[in-house]
């Protein structure tokens, strides 16, 4: 025959009725220790029956506490346990992104300290300080983390940013040459952010000249 399980109930009126329980249980003990002024034979015996009731009431309210507690430590476990299925490959990809961007500005600035150290080294190795020379090639390569025997290279990297956009569409719109070369990547840019407009506006007519807002049938998988 199988063994019935029986289930605590661990509903806060259940905690509060156990609670309310130790409390009045534990009254008693409060009243004696107002009352005893713990200087007579007779104090000091009742004093030990008195401890031996007050620690064994402890382990009852631990004992309580814990069979409330312990089914909702599995609950709380079971749902951190789903949710991280979710987080934990969003954590690793937001590393890893943060990861690229961060690398090449790092290392730029890693790089720059390396070839400022090498100058003040090849400075003091002229002086005949080698081993001074040979220190500060030491100490930049642990504080950058770069091996002092790696050869550190630079070079200009031509990048563009906007300033002025609308003297820029202006000027989109005045060279075909531009438009020939823009056309696919601003069109795509563009064409997001009017997307994220129609969302919010959901009306044809919010569209600014030149565009247009419109409304796609998207079928999905029903829940």
């Amino acid at each position: 025959m199988a063994k019935k399980t029986v289930s605590q109930d661990t509903s806060m009126s259940a905690v509060e009725t156990t609670v309310q329980s130790l409390a009045v249980q534990a009254h008693p003990f409060e009243s004696w220790i107002q009352k005893s002024s713990l200087q007579s034979e007779v104090e000091f015996t009742q004093a030990d029956a008195v401890l031996g009731s007050i620690k064994a009431l402890i382990a009852q309210a631990e004992e309580k506490r814990t069979g409330f507690v312990k089914p909702l430590n599995g609950v709380v476990k079971a749902i951190n346990a789903d949710f991280k299925k979710v987080t934990a490959p969003l954590e690793k990809l937001e590393e890893h992104i943060k990861h690229r961007l961060m690398s090449p500005y790092i290392y730029e600035k890693q790089a720059a300290a390396m070839k400022a150290a090498e100058k003040i080294a090849k400075k003091e190795e002229k002086k005949g300080n080698e081993q001074f020379a040979n220190d500060v090639r030491a100490a930049a390569a642990e504080e950058t983390g770069i091996p002092a025997d790696v050869t550190i290279t630079t070079r200009e990297q031509w990048k563009g940013r906007v300033t002025n956009l609308a003297q820029l569409l202006q000027t989109i719109a005045a060279s075909p040459a531009l438009q020939a070369q823009l056309n696919g990547a601003l069109v795509e840019v563009l064409e997001k952010t009017l997307s994220q407009l129609a969302r919010v506006s959901k009306c044809k007519e919010a569209a600014p000249a030149g565009s247009e807002f419109y409304t796609e049938l998207v079928i999905g998988k029903g829940i």
